[in-house]
């Protein structure tokens, strides 16, 4: 069972260009293999859509986004797979023009936004629980969704490790006032800050990590409003002022009208007249970290052995043009390498061996 799809959009130019066969070979040479969706965008309907479209396929627990100009490095998989923890993607730092790009240990996306590129190691439980990408955003889509996550108690987990080769060829990843270049870029750029101030800014006061600390047995106790085990992230409907838990008796902080709140699911659920669950707890529909790992380790294993195979296989190769046909049919039967004849009534030609043999 694979464990990840790198989900490739392909729009006109990226396409025309053959730029996207590079992005893919570096998905092949993974140290962990992974499957891959390439999603041609022919009628330039948005990055967003062709990364909704693609992930709507993926039938792996976790997904990864990856332009087609850019590159990852062989052990990106493996490497954000260590870091991988229920309830959180896996964000990296990054290397542009050789320069090693370092991202922050905790994310503020609320504040500042979108903090790293777009290719996480990411639940595709996360992308569903958010509904996906905004399709009728025609620039930073990729911002709206990491801060869409966030709203959603979904945090961010650092690798400490430059894994992806980003590369400004035909257009840009990340894109933001500082690094725009016409004043149209710049309208476009400033519309959308705007937006997400509408959007995400009443979310500021939530915990910049999101929750994935969550205190083990021993530990000491969260502050007020932070999360808890068995916590839902829920839409507060009563005005500012502080509040009981029906059932756990736990008190609630002071969060005004719409906001949102870290509620024990019991409290939650026994009144509905104060607060609205909005979605479901990330920890609970991610993967299990002790299966991804035994996975991850098994793909490890398997691919080796298969790479080691195919070092011998190839260090072993004969001549094979200047042998005859039943020395080329020895050969194949020796290493179970199955032939499809062309020849009259289905035989086997030598071309047919050939084909096979010397790829």
């Amino acid at each position: 069972m694979s464990l990840v799809t790198v989900v490739i959009p392909v729009g006109p130019q990226h396409k025309a260009a053959g730029i996207y066969k590079e992005a893919i070979q570096s998905v092949q040479a993974q140290t962990v293999p992974a499957e891959y969706i390439v999603v041609f965008d022919e009628q330039g309907k948005g990055a967003a859509h062709a990364r909704n479209r693609g992930t709507s396929q993926v039938d792996t627990p976790f997904v990864i986004w990856l332009d087609a100009d850019d590159l990852l490095r062989p052990a990106f998989i493996e490497e954000t797979l260590k870091y991988y923890r229920p309830g959180a993607f896996v964000y990296m730092d990054w290397v542009v023009n050789g320069l090693i790009i370092n991202t922050p240990d905790i994310l503020n996306p609320f504040d500042i936004g979108q903090e790293h590129v777009t290719p996480t190691l990411m639940p595709v439980a996360a992308w569903e629980a958010v509904g996906g990408f905004d399709e009728s955003l025609d620039t930073l889509e990729d911002e709206d969704f990491y801060r869409k996550l966030a709203s959603f108690g979904w945090c961010g987990v650092r690798c400490p490790e430059p894994l992806i080769e980003y590369r400004r060829r035909l257009g840009h990843s990340l894109v933001n006032l500082e690094t725009v270049e016409t004043d149209t870029q710049k309208q476009r750029v400033a519309e959308k800050a705007a937006l997400f101030a509408n959007r995400y800014g009443r979310h500021k006061h939530m915990s910049q990590d999101c929750g994935c600390n969550t205190p083990q047995p021993g530990q000491p106790s969260p502050v007020l409003g932070e999360r808890q085990p068995n916590d839902v992230l829920v839409e507060t409907l009563y005005t500012p002022q502080k509040v009981q838990g029906a059932m756990t008796k736990r008190l609630y902080p002071r969060a005004g009208l719409g906001k949102r709140l870290w509620v024990h699911e019991d409290d939650a659920r026994s009144r509905p007249d104060l607060f609205r669950i909005i979605g479901p707890d990330p920890v609970k529909v991610s993967p299990d970290v002790a299966t991804v790992k035994h996975l991850t380790q098994e793909a490890i294993a398997r691919e080796q052995e298969i790479r080691g195979s195919n070092a011998s296989f190839a260090e072993d190769k004969p001549d094979f043009a200047s042998m005859l046909k039943p020395e080329l049919l020895a050969y194949a039967q020796k290493h179970g390498i199955e032939v499809q004849g062309t020849g009259s009534r289905g035989s086997i030609t030598k071309d047919d061996l050939l084909a096979v043999l010397m790829v």
